[in-house]
């Protein structure tokens, strides 16, 4: 049985704390399933968190109408809010699958700080 935690942060997500990871073809089968669910009449982004320690965690990320994606920042948010409104962080969260660290903490609402790389210029004419 899987426990859904909604929540909103502008946009519609649904959480799950797993107790381990499963494979990324599962998560995408179950994100699909749960994203399009009579439950969410207008679809909702799916995240999945496992190995929940020391203000870290793992996320799958499953975007409606996309699938899964390698980061989310309101994704990230949504699972922020879960982990401390059930007590599971005591701190900022740095989820740990990603390839740039990410903190994410609370502040008067919940902020997302990383670096950020300019890839192009334009030069206007």
């Amino acid at each position: 049985d899987l426990r859904l935690h909604p929540v909103s942060v502008g946009n519609p997500h649904v959480v799950i704390l797993l107790p381990h990871h499963r494979s990324a073809a599962d998560l995408n089968q179950l994100g699909r399933e749960i994203s399009t669910s009579a439950l969410f009449p207008h679809s909702t982004n799916v995240e999945f968190a496992w190995d929940i320690r020391d203000n870290r965690c793992r996320v799958h990320f499953f975007e409606r109408g996309v699938g899964q994606t390698a980061f989310s920042a309101t994704g990230s948010a949504a699972v922020f809010a879960v982990l401390d409104r059930q007590r599971l962080i005591s701190g900022p969260l740095t989820p740990s699958n990603l390839t740039e660290p990410v903190s994410i903490f609370k502040k008067d609402g919940i902020f997302i700080e990383n670096s950020t790389k300019i890839l192009y210029k334009c030069r206007q004419p």
